[in-house]
């Protein structure tokens, strides 16, 4: 788990501290801003935002190996042996997907995704970063934010599919002001805040055995003020107050796909004004459904981590 310090810790299945993993800094193994964490094959990788690299540690916390030389920084990555897939956020790239070996310090052997549209504008946003490796199928999947279709891509033949999320409530009008990069460029406040009312293909997570579940995002956030106008008033670099919420009818729908593409169930989940202010994570499936996580303050002023499972039914 990354933590606010930054730093990332090791708990046991009651939340209890266990040790921490890592220590931050600048030297080989050390990171600034861990931001995100994957499990693979009985590794933890890290993507280290403040010094781009990845690290990746043992399950008793001890560091493996890293890849560094990396020029571009990711909002999310999948990783296959020594092949790391990053997902290059921030609406700005034509190729969305590169991959680097480790051995080649940063020079992208493959680029995948082609990005236009409203592509641009939703990648502005956390959680907008759509990928996955399947390993019992040899395949990497992603998907632009902008579109509900998510692209598999074989990694041993180099074979390239669709599959089409079928899911009627997806719509990106309220982003079609913002398709061009020379639009976002000039108002990329308002790009963002009319993000938060467009439909977007928010994460990816392979169970295994070609089972995946897709997360699509739906519905409107808004708040009492416009993010131009918090920006006006914000002083001294302190948060930004943007008012309260005075609409919320954001909602996930996540969609279970086997092994064809077939998409077995769907649930929709209506998350709370909080869940939808920290944009939980979903941090991958379970037996039964997945987990997410978000924090909250308690009333010590203290960090508490809560942990969400829902459960996604066997029929729509």
């Amino acid at each position: 788990m990354a933590t606010a310090d930054p730093g990332i810790v090791l708990l046991n299945s009651e939340g209890q501290f266990r040790q921490d993993i890592g220590r931050v800094g600048q030297g080989p193994f050390e990171y600034q801003g861990p931001l995100v964490l994957r499990f693979n094959n009985e590794r933890l990788a890290v993507w280290d935002r403040g010094n781009r690299k990845l690290i990746t540690f043992d399950q008793d916390g001890q560091a493996l190996q890293e890849w560094t030389g990396i020029s571009r920084n990711f909002s999310n990555f999948a990783l296959q042996g020594d092949t790391l897939f990053g997902y290059h956020g921030g609406g700005l790239r034509e190729n969305y997907i590169a991959a680097y070996a480790r051995q080649d310090r940063g020079n992208a052997s493959i680029q995948l995704g082609q990005a236009s549209g409203a592509h641009f504008p939703l990648s502005l946003l956390d959680g907008s970063s759509p990928i996955a490796y399947d390993a019992t199928q040899q395949q990497l999947l992603y998907a632009s934010p902008a579109e509900p279709i998510m692209h598999v891509y074989n990694t041993d033949t180099g074979a390239t599919s669709t599959v089409d999320i079928n899911d009627n409530a997806f719509n990106t009008d309220a982003v079609q002001d913002y398709q061009r990069l020379e639009d976002i460029n000039s108002d990329i406040l308002g790009a963002s805040e009319q993000a938060f009312k467009s439909s977007r293909f928010s994460s990816i997570h392979a169970v295994g055995g070609g089972v995946t579940l897709a997360v699509l995002q739906h519905g409107v956030l808004e708040y009492e003020r416009s993010f131009s106008e918090a920006v006006e008033d914000q002083t001294g670099g302190g948060t930004l107050d943007v008012g309260d919420v005075v609409t919320n009818t954001r909602r996930l729908h996540v969609h279970l796909l086997d092994a064809n593409g077939e998409q077995d169930a769907c649930q929709s989940l209506s998350l709370s004004e909080e869940a939808f202010e920290t944009d939980d994570p979903i941090l991958g499936p379970t037996d039964r459904g997945f987990l997410t996580l978000r924090t909250q303050t308690n009333e010590a002023g203290d960090i508490d981590y809560v942990l969400t499972e829902y459960y996604v039914p066997d029929t729509y």
